[in-house]
């Protein structure tokens, strides 16, 4: 698979990671990180934890988009299971759509990850109550402070 920094444009449909913090509750705020991303999605791929994960899914079946769950296995292997996973996603994945908290650990290093990888990375980070919309997939090689 073919990675590139550029947003994704064409006619091409993609399959897009929908993760994030376990935090957010409103599937509202994923649903709307989704759409306004841009990014044409074929496949949703879900990491299945609560929250924007499980929104993801929902939005996927509301919008008659297929869904690949991969659940981390935390029984054999630990504490190293969400990144594992996450590794595992990004592997699969095209591209990423992240509701992040500004806290959580592993969303955080699911957009490190996937930005490694030169993955298009859209990433909707709560601040102050509100929530900031941004692409990390052009020239930027972490997230903004």
């Amino acid at each position: 698979m073919q990675r590139s920094l550029l947003p994704f444009t064409g006619t091409t449909e993609y399959t897009i990671v929908v993760a994030g913090s376990r935090t957010i509750e409103d599937p509202e705020v994923t649903y709307a990180a989704i759409e306004r991303s841009g990014y044409p999605i074929s496949e949703v791929v879900s990491g299945t934890a609560h929250g924007p994960d499980t929104h993801g899914e929902n939005w996927a079946i509301m919008n008659d988009i297929p869904v690949k769950r991969m659940s981390a296995d935390w029984e054999s292997k630990g504490k190293k299971a969400g990144m594992l996973r996450n590794k595992k996603m990004a592997a699969y994945a095209d591209g990423v759509v992240a509701v992040w908290d500004g806290e959580s650990a592993g969303t955080k290093q699911m957009i490190d990850h996937a930005h490694d990888q030169k993955m298009p990375v859209f990433v909707s980070i709560l601040g102050g109550g509100d929530y900031q919309n941004r692409y990390y997939d052009l020239s930027l090689n972490k997230i903004p402070t």
